[in-house]
């Protein structure tokens, strides 16, 4: 489960129940920029992957 427009940005990602994954291990951001995502989950677990440095 990944929220990405198609300019790069990431978005919200909902989940009612249950585990996930938020994978933006691929996303290309410049050293100079920041992204933002939320996360919402009602029950259950989110583990958000980031790109390494």
């Amino acid at each position: 489960m990944a929220a990405r427009g198609g300019d790069g940005r990431t978005g919200a990602v909902r989940r009612g129940a249950g585990d996930g994954t938020l994978d933006l291990s691929r996303l290309d951001v410049p050293a100079e920029r920041t992204v933002a995502t939320r996360v919402d989950v009602g029950m259950g677990r989110i583990q958000v992957v980031v790109p390494g440095t």
